[in-house]
């Protein structure tokens, strides 16, 4: 696979690039295809967003599959009905993630996880070790969405953006995120760089 990106990448300095891998029947041996796409880098955009809570767990939600029917039909919901994207509450009432975010809290000095089945996103993986690294504390708890007002920041992160703010949740507003994306970016920022 690192061959194929290498391939696509060639001396180009800066890209997006995105692996699919592809299977075509369960019943033969497994002979995935496999599809690099690229594009110019995707800058990050900081503006707040405002997320509409919506009842749905995805199918299979620790796997990264094509089955995002689900995400794309709530965030388009949310969007017509005037928030930005939105944000996923399992069937005990726990906040999971969002469209194509995981979503995280800021706790005083301790980043909180939320303790529901989601995509551990590849960025939010990072994340958690590089703020390991700088001595953040962490935690992984059950979130209801009665308790986001209890939190100092909540924030989203993915393959676009370490941390991006979330102003409101439904009808509650937030308090600004900015120390939680600053800490965010600088955990980020500790990231060594691995050689395709």
């Amino acid at each position: 696979m690192r061959a194929y990106v290498r391939q696509a990448v060639g001396d180009e300095p800066a890209l997006s690039v995105r692996v699919l891998v592809l299977t075509r029947s369960f019943d033969e041996p497994m002979t995935p295809e496999i599809l690099v796409r690229t594009l110019p880098p995707h800058p990050a955009d900081p503006a707040p967003l405002r997320l509409r809570t919506v009842r749905y767990q995805r199918d299979l939600p620790h796997v990264k599959h094509f089955g995002t029917f689900g995400l794309i039909h709530h965030a388009r919901q949310a969007r017509l009905a005037g928030f930005d994207d939105a944000v996923f509450v399992d069937h005990s009432g726990r906040v999971s993630e969002a469209s194509i975010w995981n979503v995280g809290f800021l706790a005083g000095d301790t980043v909180v996880w939320p303790e529901a089945e989601v995509l551990p996103g590849i960025t939010m993986l990072v994340q958690r070790e590089a703020l390991a690294r700088l001595g953040v504390p962490q935690e992984t708890r059950e979130v209801r969405p009665a308790d986001l007002p209890g939190f100092d920041a909540v924030f989203l992160t993915n393959s676009e953006t370490p941390g991006r703010p979330v102003a409101a949740v439904d009808d509650v507003v937030l308090p600004p995120a900015d120390r939680a994306v600053e800490l965010l970016a600088r955990a980020y920022e500790t990231v060594p760089w691995d050689e395709i």
